[in-house]
């Protein structure tokens, strides 16, 4: 058998491993999803390497059939939307300043809990409990800090995009 697939940007765990979802078809035409977790060009040429290297960064939006992937109860897609709510639950919790503004009783935090929760399947209540318990809460400093702060921030982030000022 023979089957031809490209690479999308969805990644899904199966078990704890990531995946990236390959789609494609078989020679007869058949659709086909593939759960990719290595893949890697057996050969020393240093320019064969860097253009599949190249290429592999290149991904293809899946199409309506790899959005309807069907997984067990143990394997999950991961969104961007869940990549940026574990990220902010991750920055809250390290900054005992930035989960100052983040207060527990918050609408926005009771939105982001809420939404790391159901994407990784937990009990709600139980999570906030969890999470809340380890938070520290800091009030921000003078003014004049925290627009330095903030500054920082933002020029650190534009190191990380290659526009730094």
């Amino acid at each position: 058998m023979k089957v031809t697939i490209e690479h999308t940007e969805k990644i899904v765990y199966l078990g704890n491993v990531p995946a990236r979802i390959w789609e494609g078809q078989s020679e007869d035409g058949a659709p086909v999803l593939c759960f990719i977790t290595l893949i890697s060009p057996q050969t020393h040429d240093a320019n064969v390497n860097e253009r599949f290297a190249h290429e592999l960064q290149e991904v293809q939006l899946p199409s309506p059939a790899g959005e309807g992937t069907v997984l067990s109860q143990d394997d999950h897609v991961i969104s961007a939307a869940d990549k940026a709510v574990a990220h902010l639950v991750k920055r809250v919790g390290d900054d005992p300043v930035l989960a100052y503004y983040f207060e527990p009783i918050s609408e926005s935090m009771k939105l982001l809990t809420a939404a790391y929760a159901d994407a990784n399947g937990l009990n709600v209540d139980e999570y906030r409990a969890e999470y809340f318990g380890r938070l520290r809460f800091e009030p921000p400093c003078c003014t004049q800090c925290r627009n330095e702060a903030a500054s920082n921030a933002l020029n650190d982030w534009r190191k990380t995009q290659g526009r730094a000022r």
